[in-house]
């Protein structure tokens, strides 16, 4: 049973790791947790089906301590292939297209997890021979291990340890497990192999400075630079290196700006020179550089919005002096905490508000170019503020899905704020909007003039050039013409997020590979689930009288509730991540409590009579339609109560993972036949249907269809599952 309890805490805790090595490898970009999840199901439940075809007296305590002996250096090499997949593409910052991202994320994860899925299965007949009802009993133990990693990841590891550290202590605890296992068998090359593979992996948790050198060497060959500096923050990895002469810092992959002087850190001249008398001025985003230019103009008080303060320092500490010093100037004001949270929370604080973000390649980014974001900008401006953002795009022309992106942006931005203005510069398209009287764009070149300031690339002579009345027309032409067929951008409907994704994939993907996703509306989706539901009624139906139905409904089921848990924690994690402004420190809690949820739901269901089973799991599908059919309320309400958005998110999160690890002992229970066999089945199944939840719900459903049509889908699937399962649940009772 201890063993088993470290197979759930070896499982959850390597994960995690590796959802976050695996997010800086792929610059950060959230659809990366979707295809993780796929591929770490599928694998998981594909070692499961294997370890269920084992004969079961080839099954022993030495066979289990072997495993684990085999894992040790297995989860050592998926965290250094980890890093290896960020080297792919040709550019820095490259986002990897769906097909290149599964297949690395898959050969990182594959030998680990197919140990993993194995090993649950080797549980389950291990404890059959000792105590009924096995199989929910495996579950409980592999949750309740889960769950203490999790706990430790959350509150210690996350903030004291690199990954370097933390899998080389989990390797060695592996091993530790593994000698204590086979310690009474009758070979002795297993527990002697087990303790010298141990101490090798325990010393760098004993010597820092080696961990430290090898996690350096790591971080350099995934960088595209060469890495001087880097640091883990409970936010991302920060990292500073050196390219072609310059400086270049970049946060999980994401580059953010260089020692060099740049065109972009000068797009805040256009903010400032729209208004008259900027005093108050808020920056989000553009770092340091940023900040240099906006102090040349007359602001009194400079607001920067950063979450993460150890990123600041570190940025100070290895930054040249000229761009450390405008962090020290008395004008400027670091604010520690989100931007938007900062944003939403203000009334009336600012003339300015300046984002000089990157484009939405991550859902993060993407919460400042929807309309939620630009309303409270509007709130927080002061009477006449501006406030500037931007997207990059060529001027005039505007096509495919740049054309829907901007078009998108353009249409939140225009919801939010009164009077709106294009310009296009320097290979961007820039939008002014304001709170009163439409901004005098020819009047910019002069006022910038009369500030006398020391600028490269924004000057009087170059903005009077590209914002020319033909310039300016045809930009707004083609804007206006964009937002006129594009869906409009919102917290819960990522479009822009999507689209931005789809751009990087079209330049660098085959285009048969992305063909499917123009087939995907909010119609389709519809569509798809009704006709899920009608083919689910046809089965009942016609199979409702057939002795051999219950198990293949409950299987069916058993795969839908997986794949609705993982719907629901899929866009538990988005919508945490769209009002709180980041994830990755948070991952560890939120896996925490699914697990916490599985082993509470799972012990129990099992204290229930197994005739109840049928009933158990129709009322599981019920009580999963209703959580699906409530979550855009949900939601809605964290957004309104930030404070109460972890409680709020968590509770759904926590009340799904009950209701399927309720699901799996009644499944068991309702399934007959061998436990051991049957459980490894109904693991593998739901599994399998988690995988396809994580697909589908972080790659097409959110982005594309938005989270009201996502929980609608998943509400309707629920009906279906219940459908599958009132026959079997009747003849069961009968």
């Amino acid at each position: 049973m201890a063993a088993l309890v470290g197979v759930g805490f070896t499982a959850l805790l390597y994960q995690v790791i590796l959802t976050r090595e695996l997010i800086v490898s792929f610059v950060g970009n959230e659809l990366i947790i979707g295809i993780i999840l796929l591929a770490w199901l599928l694998l998981v439940a594909a070692g499961s089906a294997a370890g269920a075809r084992l004969p079961d007296r080839r099954v022993t305590v030495a066979t289990l301590a072997g495993t684990e002996l085999a894992l040790a250096p297995l989860m050592a090499g998926g965290l250094v292939l980890a890093r290896l997949a960020g080297e792919q593409g040709d550019f820095p910052g490259e986002i990897a297209s769906p097909t290149t991202a599964l297949v690395l994320t898959a050969a990182s994860l594959a030998p680990a997890c197919l140990v993993l899925g194995a090993q649950f299965a080797l549980g389950c007949k291990l404890l059959e021979r000792a105590a009924p009802r096995a199989a929910g009993r495996v579950y409980v133990l592999e949750a309740t291990g889960a769950v203490a990693s999790g706990v430790l990841f959350h509150f210690v590891i996350a903030d004291h340890l690199s990954s370097v550290v933390a899998v080389a202590a989990l390797v060695a605890g592996n091993c530790a497990l593994a000698a204590w296992l086979s310690a009474g068998g009758r070979s002795r090359v297993t527990p002697a192999a087990a303790c010298a593979l141990g101490a090798i992996f325990l010393v760098p948790v004993g010597w820092p400075g080696l961990a430290h050198r090898v996690d350096g060497a790591l971080i350099r060959v995934r960088s595209r630079r060469d890495v001087v500096a880097w640091t883990n923050t409970r936010y991302g990895l920060w990292t500073i290196g050196r390219a072609a002469g310059q400086l270049a810092c970049a946060h999980d992959g994401v580059p953010l700006f260089t020692d060099s002087p740049e065109p972009g850190a000068e797009i805040v001249h256009i903010g400032l020179a729209a208004h008259p008398e900027p005093r108050r001025m808020l920056l989000i985003g553009g770092g340091p550089p940023a900040i240099r230019e906006a102090l040349k103009h007359p602001v009194e008080r400079l607001d920067y919005a950063e979450l993460d303060r150890e990123g600041i320092r570190f940025i100070a500490r290895h930054v040249p002096e000229e761009l450390a010093r405008p962090l020290r100037d008395p004008r400027v004001h670091l604010r520690f905490t989100d931007g938007r949270a900062l944003v939403k929370a203000s009334r009336r604080a600012w003339d300015v508000i300046v984002t000089d973000l990157p484009d939405p390649t991550t859902a993060v980014i993407n919460r400042y170019y929807t309309r939620g974001f630009f309303t409270e900008a509007a709130r927080a401006l002061r009477p006449g503020g501006v406030l500037l953002t931007g997207l990059s795009s060529p001027r005039a022309t505007l096509t495919g899905e740049r054309r829907l992106l901007v078009g998108g942006v353009w249409r939140a931005l225009s919801r939010a704020l009164p009077s709106q203005a294009v310009l296009p510069v320097q290979e961007s398209l820039q939008f002014l909007a304001t709170l009163g009287p439409p901004v005098d764009v020819a009047g910019l070149p002069p006022r910038l003039g009369e500030r006398d300031l020391d600028t490269l690339f924004v000057t009087p002579y170059t903005l009077e050039a590209e914002l020319n009345p033909l310039a300016l027309a045809i930009a707004g032409e083609a804007v206006e013409g964009a937002a006129a067929d594009a869906p409009e951008n919102t917290d819960f409907r990522p479009i822009a997020y999507h689209l931005q994704m789809r751009l990087w994939w079209r330049q660098f993907a085959p285009r048969e590979e992305l063909g499917w996703l123009d087939a995907v509306t909010a119609r389709s989706v519809r569509q798809a689930t009704w006709i899920a539901v009608a083919l689910a009624l046809i089965a009942a139906l016609v199979a409702g009288r057939r002795r051999g139905f219950a198990p293949v409904a409950t299987g069916l089921a058993i795969a839908l509730i997986g794949l609705l848990e993982m719907g629901v924690q899929l866009a538990v994690l988005f919508a945490f991540q769209t009002i709180a402004g980041y994830l990755y420190h948070q991952i560890g809690l939120l896996m925490t409590l699914n697990m916490l949820g599985l082993a509470v739901g799972a012990w129990l269901a099992g204290r229930l009579p197994g005739r109840r089973s049928g009933a158990i799991l129709a009322g599981i599908c019920a009580l999963f339609a209703l959580v699906c059919a409530g979550m855009p309320w949900l939601m809605r309400a964290a957004a309104a109560a930030p404070p109460f958005a972890t409680a709020l998110l968590g509770g759904a999160a926590l009340l799904a993972s009950l209701l399927t690890g309720a699901a799996f002992p009644a499944g068991v229970a309702l399934s007959g036949g061998a436990q051991s066999r049957a459980g490894a089945r109904l693991y593998a199944l739901d599994l399998v249907g988690g995988a396809l939840g994580a697909a589908a719900v972080s790659i097409v459903l959110v982005p594309l269809t938005g989270l009201d049509v996502t929980a609608g889908a998943l509400a309707v699937l629920a009906v279906a599952a219940l459908a599958l399962l009132v026959p079997a649940a009747l003849r069961a009772r009968s």
